[in-house]
């Protein structure tokens, strides 16, 4: 599971001209809300300036320790809207701008500083409601905060009726077309009713299409007209669909978010290409009996983290017009389009065996899921605690899809704990096709990114699960192992050579030898800068544990030689996890896999005992460095 990553935002919001009103004397109550969202849902509020068009407020808000995944990093936007301020009825808005934090960090020194900016309202974008001057930045660990010194604000009299826009430069006008032709495949989040809309966001305005009533396959064919100018302060564009409940809030399910700067829209369009869909939540099952009771009768479906969810076919274009024009927000018909030439693609899944699989009692299966196409194992119950023995080959998953392999979904695989009738998800992971085939522009069949030779099928490779959602103090959780293999490629290229099953492996005693030496640069973890830590060695579902021995001190030494004794299969080893952990509050510094190949001996010395010192130091993630050697692994006597 990805691990959020702290930064620092800073907004000074220094002050306003030309602010409309909404009232009939042309002066309002104006305050500037701040907020960072949507996931986050941070807010911040600057005090009212009564009575006024132009108004100085001159505040600063800082943010620290903003945590944020890679994914939210480029979906979270600084959101700052004027409104008139009533004491009791809701505040009206008089116009808001967004910046995205992607497109603050893309300029000098990663800020907005001093900067003109119009505000508008999403339902017109074209038209400006006054301007608000603004600094802004925002740091990742490790950047310099940057410095200017402090200059005048100027004698702005806040009671000056004159409304004049502080910048006279003419900017130019593009528009943003989005052509939203129809959708498949789609899945309801809580109730089996669908009824999906297609809302577009892109530089704080918003669009969205008619409601279609109770189809999965809904056929829109409009087009989205988003007028702007540059530079842009928010890049990303949104394209969500929506499903309406009607009496209750709308539900997500699901997104996908275009850089305008990453896809170069100003030179070339995108599509028209499908677009593949995962959700980004986890919707837990009801808890109360009732809800239990139409869980098991197949009432309610729910939605796991990264699921597919469907697919869109649209198309994204910009184009420069003519300011006179004045275009404006609307979404219009469009003719439908030409659906991309596709291909039948062919999926074939063995799996071999489960480990460390974190469930007490019951039955555990695994689902594999390519596009709308799903197939399951069988349910087993455990003969150890965790480990599970499938040897079971689910082969023929066939879908058509592009010939692109950019427009085809994701592979997912999932893992069901089934007590009694009722199934839940527990652990899940999202494999990209980009690595299942050798070489994309030439797609030819593929186990595991390796071509297949039809006389040796290829080793699996243990796959670390992830957990259905995250734990920002256990980060370090893994929801278990799956040893499987993967084949795919085009469908009449499938060879007809594949094993119809798989044997069940041999376990033999084994012996897993490694020596611990040094530990290089760990981040501090008290207020003298130094860290007190141990490192958990985990290989087999066995665990050793080893102190260090000098002081707390960002560069421990632990010269310590441990052995871990396991039985597993000799062809099909798992790989070695190190994780490293502060000793107080046992949280998790970094951690890193070594694979089995790694360390396996060569082929002529499987019987013997094989001892090959590795100096080169292992990189952890979050980046953190552990010297050490691994001394391979051995067949006990």
């Amino acid at each position: 599971m990805e691990r959020p990553k702290p930064h620092q935002i800073f907004i000074h919001v220094v002050e306003g001209r030309g602010i409309t009103s909404v009232e009939k004397q042309g002066l309002s109550d104006v305050q500037c809300n701040i907020t960072i969202g949507p996931k986050l849902r941070l807010k911040r509020t600057t005090y009212t300036k009564f009575q006024t068009a132009n108004s100085v407020w001159n505040e600063k808000f800082v943010f620290e320790n903003v945590m944020l995944t890679e994914d939210q990093w480029k979906r979270e936007k600084i959101a700052l809207s004027v409104v008139d301020r009533n004491d009791f009825t809701p505040n009206a808005l008089i116009g808001q701008v967004e910046f995205s934090l992607t497109n603050i960090y893309r300029q000098k020194n990663h800020e907005y500083y001093r900067k003109w900016t119009p505000i508008v309202k999403p339902d017109e974008p074209g038209k400006d409601h006054g301007w608000i001057k603004v600094s802004v930045y925002v740091l990742k660990k490790g950047d310099a905060t940057p410095s200017h010194e402090e200059t005048e604000l100027g004698n702005l009299n806040e009671k000056d009726p004159v409304l004049r826009a502080p910048d006279d430069s003419k900017q130019s006008m593009y528009v943003l077309n989005v052509l939203l032709y129809r959708a498949e495949g789609l899945l309801a989040t809580h109730k089996k009713v669908l009824n999906p809309f297609v809302s577009v966001r892109f530089n704080g305005a918003t669009q969205q299409t008619k409601r279609m009533a109770n189809i999965r396959n809904p056929i829109w064919n409009r087009k989205v007209v988003m007028p702007f100018q540059l530079p842009l302060h928010s890049d990303s564009i949104e394209i969500q669909i929506w499903n309406d409940n009607s009496l209750t809030p709308d539900t997500l399910i699901g997104q996908k978010t275009f850089s305008f700067h990453g896809e170069r829209l100003q030179n070339r369009p995108f599509g028209p290409a499908w677009i593949n869909l995962y959700s980004s939540h986890y919707v837990p099952p009801k808890t109360t009996f009732l809800g239990r009771m139409m869980d098991i009768l197949g009432k309610i479906q729910y939605i796991g983290q990264d699921e597919y969810v469907g697919r869109l076919l649209a198309r994204v274009s910009v184009r420069r017009v003519d300011p006179v024009l004045n275009p404006r927000l609307r979404c219009i018909p469009c003719p439908p389009a030409v659906e991309p030439r596709g291909v039948e693609y062919a999926l074939d899944f063995f799996v071999y065996a489960g480990s460390e699989i974190p469930v007490e009692g019951g039955k555990v299966f695994v689902e594999v899921v390519f596009g709308s196409n799903r197939m399951c194992t069988k349910e087993l119950i455990a003969a150890d605690p965790g480990k599970y023995e499938w040897s079971t080959v689910l082969k023929g998953i066939n879908a058509f899809g592009p010939q692109n392999l950019d427009e085809v979904h994701d592979v997912i695989l999932n893992v069901y704990h089934k007590a009694g009738y009722a199934s839940r998800k527990i652990a899940f992971e999202r494999i990209p096709i980009k690595s299942l085939v050798a070489d994309p522009s030439n797609i030819s069949y593929c186990i595991d990114g390796r071509p297949f030779s039809s006389l040796k099928m290829p080793p699996p490779r243990w796959r670390a699960l992830q957990n259905i959602t995250y734990d920002e103090k256990r980060p370090h959780i893994i929801a278990g192992f799956l040893l499987c293999s993967i084949g795919f490629g085009l469908k009449h290229q499938r060879p007809a050579s594949l094993p119809a099953q798989i044997q069940k492996s041999v376990n033999k005693p084994h012996i897993l030898r490694v020596y611990l030496y040094q530990g290089v640069n760990l981040p501090a973890a008290s207020a003298d800068g130094s860290l007190s830590c141990f490192i958990l060695v985990r290989f087999a579902g066995r665990y050793r544990l080893v102190e260090a021995k000098s002081t707390p001190t960002r560069y421990p030494y632990f010269f310590q030689m441990i052995e871990i004794e396991a039985d597993v299969d000799p062809s099909h080893v798992p790989s070695v996890n190190l994780m490293v952990y502060q000793s107080s509050g046992q949280e998790l510094v970094g951690r890193c896999e070594i694979l089995s190949e790694d360390i396996l001996p060569p082929k002529d010395m499987a019987k013997a005992k094989y001892d090959r010192a590795t100096q080169n130091p292992v990189i952890l993630k979050y980046p953190l460095q552990m010297n050490m050697r691994v001394d391979g692994i051995y067949i006990c006597a």
